[in-house]
């Protein structure tokens, strides 16, 4: 499977059809005791260009949700997702890659 990586508000396609893994979920992602929620990830080459939107202020827990990249799963697809977290897998070793933790953007509660 291959996604799109749009950055948000500008609409600029920055990447096309890089290939991921899509993986549901939304138990883990609602249960998370972190305070971050999501309802997906996917798994990028470590080099991909993707960016979440959260931040944490200097001496707070709080975490501050910004819009992160947009996914579109399969590539080309209608089907949306934001980047919620980033986070690398393996860092430094030879099987390193990226982790992007998303929920999913249903375009029709947009539309109404």
């Amino acid at each position: 499977m291959t996604c799109d990586i749009i950055r948000p508000f500008s609409g600029s396609l920055v990447v096309s059809e890089i290939p991921c893994r899509l993986v549901p979920d939304f138990a883990n992602g609602q249960s998370a005791t972190n305070g971050l929620s999501w309802t997906d990830y996917i798994d990028l080459p470590a080099d991909t260009d993707i960016r979440d939107g959260c931040t944490r202020s200097e001496r707070s827990a709080t975490i501050t949700y910004e819009d992160g990249d947009e996914v579109r799963i399969p590539s080309g697809s209608n089907i949306r997702y934001v980047v919620v977290w980033i986070e690398m897998q393996n860092l430094g070793g030879p099987m390193s890659f990226t982790r992007a933790y998303l929920i999913r953007h249903d375009a029709a509660w947009t539309e109404r």
